[in-house]
C-alpha cells in the first residue's frame, strides 16, 4: 500500500506525507519480506524569498535474504 498526500495547512504552511508498506512472500519456499516507510515533510514559507523545510523519514525492512535480490559488481568486472 502506498500513500502520497500533499497540500496546504495554512496560507504559509504546507505538508507532504509519503507512506509505503509491503508484506509479501515470493515464489521461493520460506521466503518473505516486509517493509514500512514514512516520510513526513512540512514547508513554512512566510514570504516569497524565504522558506524552511522540515523533513524526516523512517524505514524498517525485515525478511530473509532469499527474498532479496543481492547483486554485487564483482561478477561484472
Amino acid at each position: 500500500a502506498t500513500l502520497d498526500s500533499t497540500g496546504p495547512l495554512t496560507r504559509t504552511l504546507g505538508y507532504r506525507l509519503t507512506l509505503d508498506a509491503n508484506d509479501k512472500e515470493t515464489w521461493r519456499d520460506h521466503s518473505d519480506s516486509r517493509s514500512f516507510y514514512i516520510n513526513p515533510q512540512l514547508l513554512w514559507r512566510p514570504s516569497r524569498t524565504f522558506d524552511v523545510r522540515l523533513d524526516a523519514y523512517y524505514r524498517k525492512a525485515t525478511g530473509n535474504l532469499v527474498s532479496q535480490n543481492v547483486t554485487g559488481t564483482v561478477n561484472y568486472q
